[in-house]
């Protein structure tokens, strides 16, 4: 689901509950688990230069729109809901996972080559018929913290049929 905020609206979040965070080296990252994902939970900020051209979403979209066409173009919203998935996967190490449902207030526009920041928390996570599942709580800010969205991005971190890692 995606909103659009109507009449004279304020920006509902303190930005300053969703710190700047370093992200873990990728081979450091730590295995997804539901103690690690603990609700409340800071993660890494993604630090992403917005180019819809590199980007397989777009690619896989086949857009003709030329809003979205073009290097200063609008930055298509499946573009911006990927940096949601790649909020999860710098953070942790994932098995098999899906990216369940997610839910966007869109504040302001975003075009190619504008330097975005998604900073997270984890806001719940919990088992449910055999599926691990964590709901992130994300920001898209771009420069000056200029709100660009609002994420709450559902995903299975760990399915029913996927075995629990062994721990050492």
């Amino acid at each position: 689901r995606a909103f659009i905020p109507t009449g004279v609206a304020q920006v509902p979040h303190d930005l300053q509950s969703y710190p700047e965070f370093p992200l873990p080296r990728p081979t450091e990252r730590p295995m997804a688990s539901r103690d690690l994902l603990a609700p409340g939970t800071v993660l890494g900020t993604v630090n992403q230069r917005l180019d819809s051209s590199q980007s397989r979403v777009f690619a896989a979209l086949n857009e003709t729109n030329p809003l979205f066409l073009g290097p200063r173009a609008m930055t298509h919203p499946a573009v911006l809901l990927e940096l949601a998935n790649q909020a999860l996967m710098q953070n942790v190490r994932l098995g098999p996972w899906l990216h369940a449902a997610s839910t966007v207030t869109n504040w302001s526009a975003a075009r190619n080559g504008d330097d975005v920041q998604v900073r997270s928390r984890v806001a719940e996570c919990y088992e449910r018929k055999g599926h691990e599942f964590v709901i992130l709580d994300l920001v898209l800010l771009g420069a000056g913290d200029r709100l660009i969205q609002h994420v709450t991005h559902t995903a299975i971190f760990r399915p029913k049929f996927v075995a629990a890692p062994h721990t050492t």
